[in-house]
């Protein structure tokens, strides 16, 4: 009878196992393991297998087999392009003089930059003279030499993506010695007019024009608009967010811009309606006048009142009339005897509250 060769069936087995199982592993983790180009009882047998994950951008499996070993890569998932993420704001930049050196200061608008790019070019050809990156502490830089005179300097800031973010584009600022100095705009407000919003500030005789920002307290850019006006409607934004409102102005002229003005405002949310006022007392008077008074209101900035009769087939007999009193009295008014009037009254909003409903009230008039 022939001796059972142990050990040269085992080997075979050995390695078809080893392949088998790396390929159930591989299976079981998306991967694909490969081994079949190697004869089993080659030398080059592999021992056994590694399966790693590819680091590398390519879609198709990779294997490489080195000292007996068999290392499968697996396709790479691909990377999400920077193209396709949302970009972060460019910061707000500024360069002025510092002692005989210029100085560039930035202002970040994003709660996720990871850190600056900082260019300096010079003459009409921007000619790249320095370039730095800073981290997302740093707002400034300060340059080691003096500007040249009739040279203008070209200061660019970008900020670095993270979370998820990409790279803004560069903002830009200039500097010549030579050049007649742009003036920060001064008197910046920011009024809440019923549901409106409007900015305005005073007009710079040194201006062309204006770049406008407005953030929100969450930090997001609501406007970033360039305007030859010194004032902003801003019929078109919605105040969801309560608190503090940032507001910047940048006056412009002829490729040379100003510091940024800021102004802060307080508010509330519009979403937020008013109490309505509760009427305390109505009073027809001798001379056929009505007056009414009611309770102050918070955040009421006026009132809004009108006089109508009583039933489904009501008139109206005056118009709307605003008010920044607690009482009015209606005048010149025929009243009939046994009659009810319905006085109707509604608090308008200030700070970002919207006006509240109609409040009304019957009052009967006997006559005499």
């Amino acid at each position: 009878m022939k001796k059972f060769q142990y050990k040269e069936t085992l080997k075979p087995l050995r390695a078809v196992s080893a392949v088998a199982l790396a390929c159930c592993l591989a299976a079981a983790s998306g991967l694909t393991a490969f081994a079949d180009s190697i004869p089993e009882d080659s030398e080059n047998s592999p021992s056994k297998i590694v399966i790693v994950k590819n680091q590398q951008d390519s879609n198709s499996p990779e294997k490489v087999v080195k000292d007996g070993v068999v290392i499968v890569r697996s396709g790479a998932s691909q990377k999400t392009s920077s193209a396709a993420l949302p970009k972060l704001y460019a910061p707000l930049v500024e360069v002025d003089e510092y002692r005989d050196r210029m100085k560039v200061t930035w202002k970040d608008l994003n709660p996720s930059a990871s850190g600056y790019v900082v260019e300096i070019r010079s003459g009409a050809d921007n000619q790249l003279i320095e370039e730095k990156r800073f981290s997302k502490y740093e707002t400034s830089y300060r340059t080691d030499y003096k500007p040249e005179e009739g040279v203008t300097y070209t200061f660019r800031v970008k900020a670095l993506g993270e979370e998820g973010f990409a790279e803004s584009n560069f903002a830009a600022a200039q500097y010549n010695s030579d050049s007649l100095r742009v003036y920060r705009p001064r008197g910046l407000e920011l009024k809440v007019e019923d549901q409106t919003l409007q900015a305005s500030w005073d007009e710079a005789d040194s201006a062309g024009s204006y770049r406008f920002l407005l953030v929100d307290p969450k930090g997001k850019v609501l406007v970033d608009t360039i305007t030859s006006s010194s004032y902003h409607y801003l019929e078109n934004v919605r105040i969801t967010e309560k608190g503090q409102y940032t507001m910047y102005v940048q006056a412009r002229e002829d490729g040379r811009s100003s510091p940024f003005s800021k102004y802060y405002r307080q508010i509330e949310s519009r979403n937020d309606e008013i109490e309505a006022p509760t009427i305390l007392k109505t009073e027809f008077l001798d001379d056929g006048s009505l007056e009414v008074f009611w309770e102050e209101v918070e955040h009421a900035k006026s009132y809004t009142i009108k006089l109508r009769t009583f039933g489904s087939n009501q008139t109206y007999l005056t118009n709307e009339v605003t008010t920044s009193d607690t009482n009015y009295t209606f005048k010149n008014i025929k009243f009939h005897k046994n009659y009810r009037y319905v006085v109707e009254i509604r608090s308008n909003g200030e700070r970002g509250y919207t006006k509240s409903d109609f409040e009304a009230t019957a009052t009967d008039y006997y006559g005499w």
